[in-house]
């Protein structure tokens, strides 16, 4: 794996039923400029299937609503297809995807 050294901002996010258990969703949000617009790669894992990766081309400035942020994550939750299992129904999973993606875009973008 090779990671290229660019001004990109990253977070990663997990919901566990305990702390050394399964997780039942992850998450993991990367803005950074690509050819010249800003691009939002969305990745969400463990609906119980692999991860997949979005890529969006969002302007998301600081200054952005709480209801913009929700609208952008929701757009992105529904990209994915989400399983049942024991962990947690497919609902409720696109429901922690929705929270996961937002809580990620609100922590890029209040990062100084």
């Amino acid at each position: 794996m090779i990671i290229r050294k660019s001004d990109r901002k990253v977070r990663y996010e997990s919901i566990r039923q305990t702390k050394t258990d399964f997780p039942v969703l992850t998450c993991a949000v990367v803005t950074g400029v690509v050819n010249g617009k800003e691009t939002w790669y969305v990745s969400v894992g463990a609906r119980p299937m692999h991860a997949a990766l979005v890529e969006k081309e969002w302007e998301i400035s600081k200054d952005t609503a709480e209801d913009t942020i929700a609208a952008y994550a929701k757009e992105a939750a529904a990209c994915y297809t989400y399983g049942t299992n024991m962990r947690g129904s497919a609902a409720y999973r696109q429901h922690l995807a929705e929270v996961l993606i937002a809580r990620a875009i609100r922590s890029i973008l209040t990062e100084e």
